[in-house]
């Protein structure tokens, strides 16, 4: 991740994409996630919210600990609004390439810091 004044940018080096405005939210707080993703994504390619101890890498692990996800409904880029946890800690948005744990793909992630 590459942290640009407030700016919190990762990139997997693929065409995928996660951007943030800033990295510490409070709790309940609105978070604006712009994103990038391959035309080749499924329509159930998704972002998620995950509690930043969770393993990277693991799809089933990240759908099992979602905080609230969004699917990219075969977008190749635009913004997503959610909720910032109620509970203050790490966290990370995490893209997935699909909705299937045998074959999904963590393919991008950004961090942020719930006070």
């Amino acid at each position: 991740m590459i942290l640009a004044g407030s700016l919190a940018v990762a990139t997997a080096g693929f065409g995928q994409e996660l951007k943030l405005e800033k990295t510490t939210f409070g709790s309940g707080e609105q978070i604006k996630v712009s994103f990038t993703a391959p035309a080749t994504y499924p329509a159930n390619a998704w972002v998620g919210i995950i509690p930043s101890a969770v393993k990277h890498g693991v799809a089933a692990l990240n759908d099992d600990n979602n905080m609230g996800f969004q699917y990219l409904n075969k977008k190749t880029s635009g913004v997503l609004v959610f909720v910032a946890p109620s509970k203050p800690g790490n966290y990370d948005f995490r893209m997935s390439d699909q909705d299937d744990h045998e074959k999904a793909n963590e393919t991008a992630s950004a961090s942020f810091t719930v006070k």
